[in-house]
């Protein structure tokens, strides 16, 4: 413990009722905590980074819905795309990362059930009971 945190704990400690300070984390220098964090970094920063482009989705779908409203059947945008580009935008504004990770998640299960042929051998019972073969 360095002489910083052992002079800050025994304060913390002198002080009444106040809980103890912990001791730093020792830092790791070794390949697989620099990827770790690494990948904690890209995370926080590509989920701040969907989070802006979800936002200006929703700006930008909010100015094409006014355009639209305003100019009637001279604007030739569609009146689809502009409510998909409020709808994912406010999903992806509010769910940042972890919603694109989940669907992404859920991709990657339907593919390796795919490749893998679990979906068809899970389901040859089922059809065989359908014909009388099981």
């Amino acid at each position: 413990m360095n002489p910083f945190t052992a002079l800050a704990s025994r304060a913390a400690e002198m002080a009444a009722g106040a809980p103890p300070i912990p001791a730093l984390p020792t830092a790791a220098w070794d390949l697989a905590s620099f990827l770790d964090n690494a990948a904690k970094y890209v995370k926080v920063i590509g989920g701040g980074a969907l989070i802006l482009m979800g936002i200006a989705a929703m700006v930008w779908g909010g100015i094409l819905l006014t355009k639209k409203l305003m100019a009637g059947q001279q604007n030739q945008d569609s009146w689809v795309k502009i409510v998909l580009m409020i709808i994912i935008g406010g999903a992806i504004a509010v769910g940042g990362f972890p919603l694109v990770f989940t669907i992404g998640s859920g991709g990657k299960k339907t593919i390796d059930d795919l490749g893998g042929a679990t979906f068809f051998w899970d389901s040859l019972p089922l059809f065989g009971s359908l014909f009388g073969l099981g």
